[in-house]
């Protein structure tokens, strides 16, 4: 594929598979250097919006994806990007340990709290854009995030901290199906009940995940 850089020079970016094409949505390629191009779906009535994305990139929020190089098309429009391939891994997330989940988001907690601060709403942060890897947590697709007038910031603080409270908790949910102890139980509802600390601090003292969600069956039974 051929784009421009930011300096209108010509670029070649050797294309070696498709990563995600869903139907209307953004095109995910693997490069050929081991890295990950994003080509926008351009839609006529949105344009990708460079000025929001560079903000974003600019507050270096800790376990979102970092944005190598923007990508333009002969007519200077911002159409894609290349990022680093992270790499998920496929391990249990309820056998790991809870360090790998507290560690994560304590500071995902952290990011998402000066997200709020610079007056920005984090939407659709759930498990589809989120990477596991083997040491970290990677927050991708942040292209339906905006902004918001700045006198909104305490209700956007409210729900950007539901936001990353319940990526937690649907991970966690998500780990009961590879146990059948932890089937047909109602997660879903007693999740809705909890805090995002909370249930972090509560993890602390498990050495497992599966241990705490034994403990939230007992609970809610």
């Amino acid at each position: 594929m051929y784009f421009y850089d930011s300096n209108y020079k010509l670029v070649r970016v050797p294309i070696t598979d498709k990563i995600s094409h869903p139907l209307n949505s953004h095109r995910v390629y693997k490069t050929a250097d081991g890295r990950c191009l994003k080509r926008f779906r351009v839609f006529p009535w949105q344009e990708p919006d460079l000025e929001f994305e560079q903000r974003l990139q600019d507050l270096e929020l800790k376990h979102f994806f970092q944005i190598q190089e923007y990508l333009f098309n002969k007519s200077g429009n911002y159409r894609a990007f290349l990022m680093p391939f992270y790499r998920s891994c496929t391990k249990d997330i309820l056998t790991r340990s809870s360090d790998y989940l507290t560690d994560n988001f304590s500071e995902i907690f952290d990011s998402f709290d000066k997200l709020s601060l610079a007056s920005i709403e984090a939407r659709d942060a759930n498990l589809e854009n989120t990477i596991f890897t083997e040491q970290d947590i990677i927050l991708i697709d942040t292209e339906r995030y905006c902004n918001v007038p700045m006198n909104e910031r305490e209700s956007v603080k409210s729900i950007n901290y539901d936001e990353a409270s319940w990526l937690l908790f649907s991970a966690l949910i998500k780990g009961t199906k590879n146990h059948s102890d932890l089937s047909d139980t109602d997660f879903y509802k007693w999740f809705r009940e909890q805090d995002g600390h909370d249930v972090c601090s509560e993890l602390t003292k498990y050495k497992y995940p599966i241990d705490y969600m034994r403990k939230v069956k007992q609970k809610i039974k």
